[in-house]
C-alpha cells in the first residue's frame, strides 16, 4: 500500500523529478540486505559495504552501499546494484535491467521504495548502476522515521532483467479479401431432419470456411428460428494465442423482394470457436412463401474483412 512519507526528506527538494519514492508493505522479491551495528561502518571509515552475491534470471548480482556517499556526495547514502557474473559472460555482453531499491521502516512496518523506471545497460565497461543520492543522512538517521533503529537497518532490491525474445507478429486487415460471395443451395429443406448441416468449404485468403445451419434453431432460436453461423473448417488450425478476425454478411434469398437479405456480424475466431453468427437468423414462420421455392433454400456468405497474421 502506498502512502505519503511522514518525514521531510531533503531529496524531495532537490532536482530529481524522475525519481519516485513510495511505500509498500511487501518486502523486496529478490534480495534483502540487513546491516547490524550500522554506526560501526562510519567509525572504522568503511567507504563501501557490499552484500553477498544473489542470482536473478541467470545472472549474479550484489548491492553496494556507500554509508557516507559516493562521487563527492557526503550528505546522502549512495546505493548501487552491481553485476558480478561478468567474467562468465560472452564477449560483448550486455544486460538490460530495471530495478527498484528498498529501505525498511521498522516503525511503520513497511518499505520505502526508490525507483525511476529507467532501463540500465550493464556491460563490461559499466557494471554498476544506482542512486548517488539514495537517501539523505538527516532523513535516514532520524529515529522517528524508522529506518535506523537499535543501530540496525535493512535495504533491499528487486531486479527485472529485460530479455528480448525477438518475437512478434504482423497483423493485416484485408478489406474485401476476395471478390464474390459463396452461395449455398439447400434442396428439400422442409425434409431436413438432422440437427445441423455444413456447407462445402470455401476459401478466403488461404483459410477454409463453412456455413453451418440449424434448421430447427439453436439456443435462443430453438424451434422458433433457423440458426446460421460462419465457422472455420475443421482442417484449419489457428496457433495457440492467435485469432482470426472476420467481418461477414450472411444472407437469405427473399423471393418476394427478389434479392438477398443481409445480416452482418464480426468475430475473432480461434480453435475454440465452434461457429459464430445468428441464433435467430430467420423466423420459421417467415419461411413460406418468401424464402422457399420448390422447397429450395438459398443462402449467401461474404467475408467483407479478414485478418492475416504473420509471425516474425
Amino acid at each position: 500500500m502506498v502512502d505519503n512519507m511522514s518525514y521531510d526528506d531533503p531529496i524531495k527538494h532537490e532536482q530529481q523529478p524522475e525519481i519516485t519514492r513510495t511505500r509498500r508493505a511487501e518486502p523486496p522479491a529478490n534480495y534483502t540486505f540487513q546491516i547490524n551495528s550500522y554506526s560501526t561502518l562510519s567509525e572504522i571509515g568503511m567507504k563501501k559495504c557490499e552484500s553477498g552475491n544473489f542470482a536473478v534470471d541467470g545472472f549474479n548480482w550484489k548491492l553496494i552501499l556507500y554509508p557516507n556517499g559516493d562521487d563527492e556526495v557526503e550528505d546522502h547514502i549512495s546505493l548501487y546494484l552491481a553485476i558480478t557474473s561478468k567474467d562468465n559472460l560472452p564477449l560483448g555482453w550486455e544486460v538490460k535491467v530495471i530495478f527498484r531499491f528498498f529501505v525498511y521502516d521498522r516503525i511503520k512496518d513497511n518499505y520505502l521504495t526508490v525507483q525511476d523506471g529507467k532501463m540500465r545497460k550493464y556491460s563490461k565497461m559499466k557494471s554498476e548502476h544506482g542512486f548517488t543520492k539514495f537517501l539523505a543522512h538527516n532523513a535516514f538517521n532520524q529515529a522517528s522515521n524508522g529506518f535506523l533503529v537499535d543501530n540496525g537497518c535493512t535495504f533491499g532490491v528487486e531486479v527485472s532483467v529485460l530479455k528480448a525474445s525477438n518475437k512478434g507478429e504482423s497483423l493485416t486487415i484485408f478489406k474485401e479479401p476476395q471478390l464474390g460471395s459463396f452461395f449455398w443451395s439447400i434442396s428439400s429443406f422442409s425434409n431436413k431432419t438432422n440437427e445441423f448441416y455444413l456447407s462445402e468449404p470455401f476459401t478466403v485468403k488461404g483459410r477454409k470456411w463453412r456455413l453451418m445451419i440449424y434448421p430447427n434453431g439453436l439456443s435462443s432460436g430453438k424451434m422458433s428460428h433457423i440458426s446460421l453461423y460462419l465457422k472455420l473448417d475443421s482442417s484449419e488450425t489457428v496457433p495457440t494465442g492467435k485469432k482470426i478476425y472476420a467481418k461477414f454478411f450472411l444472407s437469405v434469398y427473399d423471393f418476394g423482394a427478389k434479392r438477398y437479405v443481409d445480416q452482418s456480424n464480426e468475430h475473432w475466431f480461434d480453435n475454440t470457436t465452434y461457429g459464430y453468427g445468428f441464433h435467430e437468423f430467420l423466423s420459421r414462420n417467415d419461411l413460406r412463401p418468401h424464402h422457399l421455392q420448390n422447397d429450395g433454400f438459398y443462402l449467401k456468405a461474404r467475408i467483407a474483412a479478414m485478418s492475416v497474421v504473420e509471425d516474425f
